[in-house]
């Protein structure tokens, strides 16, 4: 996952050579390390059956993001049977609870010491004095989940560029819907029009890589001085998705084709034309200077929107002609904004 965001250490045993690892003091037979080798693409979750801590809206809109940002490929929550053995973790505190059993603990360290030497595999335990929001930082963000508290096991995944999600009734059957429910509001993967999905704000790490822009949608773009095509006035159209591989020399960019207003004045200034071409509701075109893709970072898109007009030709709809007045008023050059996409 990404530690960088969720601040976690991979612990996994030692049964092979890892270029980087931190061993932990005063733990020098300890069958643990901290690795930092990336995680298989699919994760599985084993949980108990209980709706009040794994099977509720929160835990699956937790899975979704994290599939949402390519931290994983595909998240499997399996849910155990009535009656099932105790999992790993059940044992883990029953050896501690063995541990304290007739014991005085005199203060926090003193109780982590008994934890830590109650393992057979070492661990460190270490004090989480907090702990995100989670079900508050999402719960605007999420629709009314019905129904999960039947199924026996959830999966989460990317359809076409959509996290989805869906259920397994019985152990061992098929997965259902075919085409795949998702947890967020208007963001439904067979609907005719185009989605909408309003981001919580662009510095909010956990929402860094919640970008829902597709190939097709056309896009507002924050006046910059950086982008090599200046007398685009900052319209595109996404030709792919937003590049979430962090090896890439495109990472956190998408590939856009330029668009400019037809028959615009080359007289004024770039900004004067933009505001012109906004008031006068000026059809844009694909821009003959800068044919093909162009990268651009994804935080410079402002707006995105599914044109229903002709391929060649477009005018803005009038929630983007007042969004992008609003645009030169108050944005400047590198500065933060959210994505939202809409329906035209």
């Amino acid at each position: 996952m990404d530690e960088e965001v969720f601040n976690t250490t991979v612990l996994a045993k030692k049964r092979q050579s890892k270029e980087e690892f931190f061993q932990m003091e005063g733990a020098e037979n300890s069958e643990l390390q901290a690795s930092t080798r990336m995680l298989p693409p699919n994760l599985y979750i084993q949980l108990d059956n209980s709706a009040k801590d794994n099977k509720n809206w929160a835990m699956m809109a937790f899975c979704s993001e994290l599939v949402a940002r390519r931290c994983c490929k595909m998240i499997t929550m399996s849910f155990l049977v009535v009656g099932h053995t105790h999992e790993d973790v059940d044992a883990f505190f029953s050896k501690v609870n063995a541990a304290q059993a007739g014991k005085d603990i005199e203060s926090l360290p003193h109780f982590l010491t008994v934890v830590y030497h109650a393992q057979s595999s070492k661990a460190y335990p270490r004090v989480i004095q907090e702990v995100a929001d989670y079900k508050e930082h999402v719960k605007d963000y999420m629709e009314k989940i019905t129904g999960q508290s039947a199924p026996v096991a959830i999966r989460f995944y990317m359809r076409d560029n959509i996290p989805v999600y869906q259920v397994q009734e019985k152990y061992g059957g098929e997965w259902v819907p075919s085409y795949g429910r998702t947890v967020w509001k208007r963001c439904e993967p067979e609907s005719e029009t185009n989605f909408q999905v309003v981001l919580p704000p662009r510095q909010d790490p956990v929402a860094k890589g919640l970008m829902y822009i597709t190939n097709g949608l056309m896009l507002l773009i924050r006046p910059s001085d950086d982008f090599e095509c200046q007398d685009c006035l900052w319209v595109g159209k996404a030709t792919g998705a937003v590049c979430q591989v962090g090896a890439d020399t495109n990472f956190n960019k998408i590939p856009i084709q330029w668009w400019r207003p037809k028959h615009a004045s080359s007289k004024a200034s770039i900004s004067d034309r933009y505001s012109q071409c906004i008031q006068r509701n000026v059809a844009w075109e694909v821009d003959p200077a800068y044919s093909g893709s162009h990268w651009i970072m994804a935080d410079a898109c402002v707006y995105a929107w599914k044109s229903r007009a002709t391929k060649d030709k477009v005018s803005l709809p009038k929630t983007v002609q007042e969004i992008a007045l609003s645009v030169l008023d108050r944005m400047s050059p590198g500065s933060e904004g959210a994505i939202v996409l809409v329906d035209s």
